[in-house]
């Protein structure tokens, strides 16, 4: 299964289950970008997969909380007024899960904690400063000094004598600092404080804890405590203000510094040890949610807040006021950070997290060409994937997402960018017809009907009707979508008239259609898709009109017998009437009349084929009864009978004549076939009867007679000899079927009947029949 499938199959499933949210979705698709993480693929591809897991993370972070919106529950100022000694950390929860802001910056902040990132926490070492406290006991029992060496073993000793520890502790030292600022950035405090306890430095853990907000669940109400103990610092703003003093300090090693610049709120001293995009916006995001929490908790105010950590708050260092200031910032820096910033999914990242998605997919759509143009075509597909996949999801939220619009034509162009390049990787033709289905009534059939229309023709019909009915659940337009099909299959095939043929067409064989090629095939079965629903059954009436004429005037009966029989026997009975479609009744009627005209010369056609046979099985008079040969040539009368009349209609009506307000094209298509066709069939009669003089003379006449009709004006059945004998002349060409190969046949009946009338003693008149 490829990478299209499985994201195709997810989104099947969220669709067809009810019971799933759509917004399970992003999360799925993050879990399948981290199944693909977990294969051997190339650096180029791991960075674009995390990249891609990344994204849907946030999206289903940020959307998770937009679309569930804020708590409706008691407010901080309402928690207080019942109980002014709730601590701060139990009232920071409904200050962040009322306030908008606060919410998206903390799913975003938790978010980037999230991010996988590869960590080499430094080995723990049992004891504290064990080798500079064991140098310190040798000088003491040698009597020595020891120059540059700490006096004291207390943490504040380095800076406070501006003396270093030795070397050995100093290299421990600086990479557990590293260490723990790596936990702090992925948010595992927790992974911190147990280093800092293992490294036998507990005072180091509670100099960190001091950061954390103060709470006793006894202190709480039931409905609201948190219940994880007692914890954090009720002076938080005095340690904050000395932990900020403590980043300033150049003295102090830089992860130090950054630690402790993190937990309080500074960026000045986090930025320094920055090395990707995430991390600078993880610092600043930080440094803004911490102010915000801060500013916050001063305006709600409470017992804790105004009695007990009363330290004035000094002025913080400038951040910027949101989110769009952040980014603007990290723009600016410039190198591999600020370029990092331009990467597809990050610039996608930003707009998910300022709620500009509208912004992004338009501009993503317009530069589709230019982007497909610097990228390798399977990281563009790979883009393109994505972003096919977030307008889907875009726009399944669309009603619950307010602050959002998703706009049609961008998500058009992205979807039916998707759908093109599922066709040109060869991916199946479901999957490309689920897509298509996806695109809307515009842009949606149009890509929906060149699916049906690359489906081969093997296809079994149940198939392809079940892939046409599908338009009906994708929203889209059934009729429109299916004339636009048979539109791509024909297009090409009614741009001209065809040549005439110089051979005259094989009435005789027009139902052994085994020999068809695959062009004639996908052009009868294109009518197909116009035969699935009554609705469509009109348009199905004009375009076989129009496919029997492309086949007639090509000489190709075998495929317009195939047509004629592949149409349903109630085509008739579902076209509009003057009471309904009073503006189209003239064409229609038109129409109606063409196919009419078709029935009727496939249905001579065909007993035509029924007389050649029964002359094929012609009994021996010398070895028959004669009751057996009366039999046959009873039936031979009949059929030539039937064949007799059925001609004559044609000939006698205005068959495939139509009025003065027909299109001209069709006009002359129409003419054409009169023109291939009435020579021929006046050849076939002539034929049929003069062969039945074995069984009567009559049918001498009768042949003889046809000439009459031929030459009749009221019919100009001649004026059909003429246009095929001037067309064949243009050619350079004899041809068959032309007045004079017709003219020596009624010679040749004319000559018999004189040589009969001689033979039986009957006076001859040579001039009778002219």
């Amino acid at each position: 299964m490829t990478v299209y499938q499985d994201f195709a199959r997810i989104l099947s499933e969220i669709s067809n289950n009810q019971s799933n949210s759509v917004l399970e979705l992003p999360d799925l698709f993050a879990q399948l970008c981290e199944k693909i993480l977990k294969t051997n693929i190339d650096q180029s591809e791991r960075e674009a997969w995390s990249l891609e897991r990344n994204t849907w993370n946030l999206i289903h972070a940020l959307y998770d909380d937009r679309l569930n919106g804020l708590d409706d529950g008691l407010s901080a100022k309402e928690i207080l007024a019942a109980n002014k000694y709730t601590p701060p950390l139990t009232l920071t929860q409904p200050l962040i899960s009322q306030s908008k802001e606060l919410m998206e910056l903390n799913a975003i902040r938790q978010w980037l904690h999230n991010i996988p990132t590869p960590l080499y926490p430094v080995e723990i070492r049992k004891g504290y400063q064990t080798y500079t406290k064991n140098k310190l006991k040798l000088a003491v029992r040698q009597g020595n000094t020891t120059t540059g060496l700490v006096t004291s073993l207390d943490p504040d000793a380095p800076v406070r004598q501006h003396k270093q520890l030795d070397v050995e502790d100093s290299q421990y030292d600086k990479p557990l600092t590293r260490t723990l600022f790596e936990y702090v950035r992925l948010g595992r405090m927790d992974l911190a404080l147990d280093a800092c306890r293992s490294s036998d430095q507990p005072w180091r853990a509670a100099s960190l804890r001091g950061g954390q907000l103060w709470d006793d669940p006894s202190l709480a109400s039931e409905e609201i405590a948190l219940n994880n103990g007692i914890s954090g610092n009720k002076q938080r703003k005095l340690w904050k203000q000395i932990a900020s003093q403590l980043s300033e300090n150049p003295d102090f090693d830089p992860y130090e510094r950054a630690l402790y610049g993190c937990l309080s709120g500074s960026l000045s001293s986090v930025l320094p040890v920055c090395n990707s995009w995430e991390d600078h916006l993880w610092a600043r995001v930080n440094a803004l949610m911490e102010r915000k929490i801060d500013d916050s908790l001063k305006k709600t105010g409470g017992y804790w807040y105004d009695n007990v950590d009363t330290v004035k708050a000094q002025e913080g260092e400038q951040v910027a006021e949101d989110l769009e200031g952040i980014f603007e910032e990290i723009l600016k820096l410039g190198g591999d950070v600020g370029n990092s910033a331009h990467n597809p999914f990050r610039i996608t990242q930003t707009n998910v997290m300022l709620e500009r998605t509208s912004h992004l997919l338009t501009n993503f759509a317009s530069q589709i060409q230019q982007t497909a143009s610097m990228l390798s075509p399977d990281a563009f597909a790979h883009l393109l994937r994505f972003f096919a996949h977030l307008v889907l999801f875009l726009r399944a939220i669309d009603g619950e997402n307010p602050s959002e619009d998703v706009p049609n034509g961008p998500a058009e162009v992205i979807l039916e960018a998707y759908v093109r390049t599922l066709e040109q990787r060869n991916e199946t033709k479901e999957l490309v017809g689920m897509y298509a289905g996806c695109l809307g009534e515009g842009a949606g059939g149009e890509s929906f009907a060149h699916y049906l229309y690359s489906l081969d023709i093997a296809t079994p019909i149940d198939v392809r009707k079940a892939a046409l009915l599908q338009t009906l659940e994708h929203g889209l337009d059934l009729e429109r979508v299916a004339c636009r099909t048979v539109e791509l299959t024909l297009i090409d095939t009614f741009a001209r008239l065809p040549e005439i043929p110089i051979d005259a067409p094989d009435i005789t064989a027009f139902a052994n259609t085994s020999g068809l090629s695959y062009k004639d095939l996908s052009l009868v079965r294109s009518i197909e898709w116009l035969i699935f629903a009554k609705e469509t059954y009109r348009y199905a009436l004009i375009q076989s009109n129009g496919l029997m004429r492309y086949f007639l005037t090509s000489g190709n009966v075998s495929a317009a017998f195939k047509l004629l029989e592949s149409l349903p026997a109630d085509l008739m009975a579902y076209q509009p009437n003057s009471k309904t479609e009073e503006d189209d009744m003239i064409s229609i009627d038109d129409q109606i009349v063409e196919y009419s005209g078709y029935q009727q010369l496939f249905e001579l056609l065909d007993s035509h084929t029924k007389l050649v046979e029964l002359w094929t099985l012609q009994p021996d008079t010398n070895k028959v009864a004669k009751l057996d040969y009366k039999a046959w040539s009873d039936q031979v009368e009949a059929l030539t009978h039937i064949v007799k009349e059925k001609t004559m209609d044609i000939f006698t009506t205005e068959w495939m004549r139509l009025g003065a307000d027909a299109h001209e094209k069709r006009v002359a298509e129409l003419e054409r076939i009169r023109e291939i066709y009435i020579p021929e069939l006046v050849h076939r009669l002539h034929s049929s009867l003069y062969s039945a003089k074995s069984i009567h003379i009559r049918y001498i006449d009768e042949a003889l007679n046809l000439a009459n009709t031929v030459a009749d004006e009221r019919y100009r059945i001649y004026l059909e000899f003429v246009r095929r004998s001037t067309s064949l002349s243009k050619k350079g060409v004899a041809g068959s079927n032309t007045l004079a190969s017709y003219l020596s046949l009624v010679k040749s009946a004319a000559l018999s009947k004189l040589h009969y009338e001689e033979l039986a003693g009957i006076p001859t008149d040579v001039f009778k029949h002219v």
